[in-house]
């Protein structure tokens, strides 16, 4: 096995390991040890096949997402709130259809949606990608115009999102990503 094989399960094992200590809520040496042996075992004797690795990271781009997501997790919770004083009875909800890029890499599509169902009030219901299409649910929408500010919006941050994690042919037409065989 080459030292990169190495290295991705060294960093798999550490990423079971987060989530394992964020799941029991504790850093016990005893839920840390078990936490060890668990991504150790996972790792090891796990048969699932590596997805195709067909995406690029825009390091500037995935900082500015990082950075948007606080003011929008800000702007939705106040937005959530503010419909559940007003009461459900006037609560109107929409599902929306965004359209998928072609071609777009399955990672990236899984952190659009992961993305968009961050934000309190919406989340992905569906994902067609034979047609393109990504099914949103969306709280508190009243009118019509209020439906298409929010596909609007919610179209702007999955394709920003698509920006930031291009597929490697898009990448290297654009001159932008990283060098072949890192950081993907």
């Amino acid at each position: 096995m080459t030292a990169s094989a190495w290295a991705r399960r060294g960093v798999l094992v550490l990423w079971l390991l987060c989530v394992w200590l964020l799941l029991w809520g504790t850093w016990r040496p005893d839920v840390l040890l078990a936490g060890v042996v668990v991504s150790l075992v996972a790792v090891r004797w796990a048969r699932l096949p590596a997805p195709p690795l067909r995406t690029r990271v825009r390091w500037a781009r995935a900082s500015l997402l990082l950075l948007r997501l606080g003011g929008d997790m800000l702007r939705a919770s106040w937005a959530v709130t503010m419909t559940v004083v007003r009461g459900a009875g006037r609560t109107r909800s929409s599902v929306l259809c965004l359209s998928l890029r072609p071609g777009a890499s399955d990672i990236a599509v899984v952190l659009a949606c992961n993305r968009i169902s961050l934000e309190p009030g919406s989340v992905v219901i569906d994902i067609d990608r034979r047609h393109g299409r990504l099914y949103v649910y969306v709280l508190d929408t009243p009118d019509a115009e209020a439906v298409e500010r929010r596909r609007g919006e919610s179209q702007r941050l999955l394709d920003a999102v698509l920006d930031a994690f291009p597929t490697r042919a898009v990448a290297t037409r654009d001159g932008a990503g990283t060098a072949e065989g890192s950081g993907s």
